[in-house]
């Protein structure tokens, strides 16, 4: 008997709804292929032909992870102290959603260092176009962190006071490895182009075209599949910002999240 043929009943228990299905016979063709090469689970992915963020944290339907970064300028525009941010560093804020490719889908930029990640969010078009289910259809989800509101189409982890179930925390984790991929995509955007770890341009209307152009020049390195191990930035993890979130949740949204981290 095959090996495919034993696995097959021990393979399909491990589903338990709230996304979709992945047949045995190529569970264990994935498997095969992991174990056998150095490719990483968001080429095997691609390979397979399934979603990669379901592949990173068994969630489906996401379609984007949102996170947000300081770009540090050498002084306050027109003297205005509030683009010094909490790290006390004059700074602007640049707003990303990325895709499983490590693609931006949507760049924001401009808004003072002090700026609350939530807020810098609730400005943005895209969260108009969100609410209006434009760029964000019904079913589909971005993920963010505990800065953002949980919502009807933002998802975001349980935020973590010393008492969470165990199912809560597998829910936590797994959100966290599927939005890896923003945090990943900021290390390559300032890796690559590292004039955005220092910008040195005065006026705020030439700090954002800067910003937009290296996200562009970004995802043209993406699709053209260019190396980046050498200009990975290090350092970017100094710019979280680790902001609690200041708008209140919705309902809906935290109905569907109990309702997934169940299915988890």
């Amino acid at each position: 008997m095959h090996v495919k043929d034993e696995l097959h009943d021990q393979l399909l228990k491990t589903y338990r709804g709230g996304y979709l299905l992945i047949l045995p016979d190529k569970q264990l063709l994935i498997f095969v292929w992991y174990c056998a090469d150095q490719d990483s689970q968001r080429e095997i992915a691609v390979l397979f032909g399934i979603e990669s963020f379901k592949v990173m944290s068994g969630i489906g339907n996401i379609v984007g992870a949102l996170d947000g970064t300081y770009l540090p300028i050498v002084n306050c525009p027109g003297g205005d102290n509030d683009y010094i941010n909490r790290k006390e560093f004059p700074s602007v804020q640049l707003q990303l959603i990325v895709d499983d490719r490590l693609l931006i889908n949507n760049a924001y930029v401009g808004r003072p260092g002090s700026t609350h990640d939530a807020r810098v969010l609730r400005n943005s078009s895209f969260y108009g176009e969100a609410e209006a289910g434009r760029n964000v259809t019904a079913g589909q989800l971005v993920i963010g962190d505990c800065a953002y509101p949980l919502g009807n189409w933002l998802f975001t982890p349980d935020r973590d006071t010393g008492h969470l179930t165990p199912s809560q925390k597998k829910f936590n984790k797994a959100l966290s490895s599927a939005r890896q991929c923003v945090e990943i995509a900021n290390a390559h955007l300032k890796g690559r182009f590292r004039r955005l770890q220092k910008v040195y341009c005065k006026e705020v209307e030439d700090i954002c075209k800067l910003t937009m152009s290296c996200c562009v020049l970004h995802n043209l390195c993406i699709i053209c599949a260019d190396e980046i191990d050498d200009f990975i930035y290090i350092n970017f993890v100094q710019n979280v910002s680790n902001y609690m979130n200041i708008f209140q949740n919705l309902q809906n949204g935290e109905n569907d999240r109990a309702q997934i981290t169940a299915d988890l």
